[in-house]
């Protein structure tokens, strides 16, 4: 008898113990996202690095993306109806400058994104 209580007490204080572990836990995913993560977790992030040198069209596909309120997703999906295969690693670094461009992504960005070739290259303001 007097070991059945002992085995129902130490359950009990681990059933605690487990609660009180879960909502520790659940407390520092609040705090770590409140303290990282500006809005909510789906909110735009920010570019770590600095723009690269590979390219002259990606920040203005970036800018022509953006205020057209088109996704990065949106645009890909453009991108391969319009017989470009590219992925959202190839896109994010076109808009960060890290890779280069082809003749054919460049027409066919200037297509979707209804700007001339000479505008994503700097030609016109």
């Amino acid at each position: 008898m007097i070991l059945t209580e002992f085995a129902l007490v130490n359950f009990q204080w681990f059933v605690n113990f487990q609660e009180i572990l879960l909502l520790a836990l659940c407390r520092w995913n609040m705090y770590v996202r409140k303290k990282y993560f500006v809005g909510e977790m789906n909110s735009v992030r920010l570019r770590k690095q600095a723009l690269g040198t590979r390219n002259l069209v990606g920040a203005r596909v970036e800018m022509a993306r953006k205020n057209q309120g088109m996704k990065q997703k949106e645009l890909l999906a453009q991108l391969q109806v319009n017989g470009v295969d590219m992925n959202a690693s190839g896109l994010s670094k076109l808009e960060g400058q890290i890779r280069y461009v082809t003749d054919f992504e460049l027409s066919a960005l200037a297509n979707i994104l209804n700007v001339s070739v000479d505008w994503l290259l700097g030609r016109e303001k």
